[in-house]
């Protein structure tokens, strides 16, 4: 039959307690796994989802020194007011012209051992301070006539910023809560079933080996995992995903120990 067959025997058995325990010796280990990363998909569609809302980065975060010293020195501020972009390009700015924290086409030479600066070049900006600098490509349709205050400068930057950079902050960010995920989830597996699996020792447990211990976890992490990922699409919060995963097993083991008493022959109707 084709509920006696991998993956439909597992979606058979993980929704009834009594089937959790009576199926603990239906998946091979490849099955385990290749169902763990499964569940592990499932919860992170929402993370997925939510990833378009990675927070963005704040300019005076990165360079409290750099932002500081722009505001406070009003000849920053008058020589953004003379820089002029169009189309992509910085215009009537041939010569090298500076203040104390912005330059504009600058040498090397006048460059060298300067710090907390933003640097303005034909086709980009740079902000650097002593350890850390961030290159800003100006568009093709771009068009500036002069910043009018040192906070349109940053609100420009930052805007410029996360739009250039969004694909790899919503990798590192998907990457980073998955690992998350995996690891809590794993732990939630491997912990529970060492609980199970302790449970041989008492002589009316059925439960022989770790890999039937493994298999009522996973039969038991489907219909809690289903549930975290549902909610978490409609409010998203990774631990409360987490939380409910974790305790909707634990209900699921208690229902099995209840049903079953992790014993075949003890088992309630």
């Amino acid at each position: 039959m084709i509920e006696n067959k991998f993956p439909m025997n597992y979606f058979s058995q993980a929704i009834n307690p009594k089937k959790m325990f009576l199926g603990r010796t239906s998946l091979r280990w490849y099955q385990k796994i290749l169902i763990t990363l499964f569940l592990l998909s499932l919860m992170l569609i929402p993370i997925s989802i939510q990833s378009k809302n990675v927070p963005s980065i704040k300019i005076d975060a990165l360079y409290p020194k750099l932002v500081e010293q722009l505001k406070s020195d009003e000849s920053n501020k008058e020589m953004l007011q003379t820089i002029h972009i169009e189309d992509g390009n910085l215009v009537n700015q041939q010569t090298s012209k500076h203040s104390n924290n912005v330059m504009i086409n600058p040498t090397k030479s006048e460059l060298k051992n300067r710090k907390n600066m933003v640097v303005f070049y034909p086709d980009k900006l740079i902000l650097n301070d002593s350890d850390k600098s961030i290159n800003i490509g100006f568009d093709k349709n771009l068009s500036i006539a002069g910043f009018q205050s040192i906070d349109d400068l940053i609100t420009f930057v930052e805007e410029k910023w996360n739009e250039q950079t969004i694909f790899y902050r919503t990798i590192g960010y998907t990457v980073i809560i998955g690992m998350l995920v995996l690891v809590s989830s794993l732990l939630l597996v491997f912990g529970t079933s060492l609980f199970i699996y302790l449970t041989r020792k008492n002589h009316l447990s059925n439960v022989k080996t770790y890999g039937e211990a493994t298999n009522i976890v996973i039969n038991a992490l489907f219909i809690p995992t289903v549930i975290a990922s549902v909610l978490g699409m409609f409010h998203y919060d990774v631990s409360l995903m987490l939380t409910i995963q974790a305790l909707g097993v634990a209900v699921n083991i208690l229902l099995i120990f209840v049903k079953t008493k992790f014993n075949d022959s003890l088992i309630t109707t």
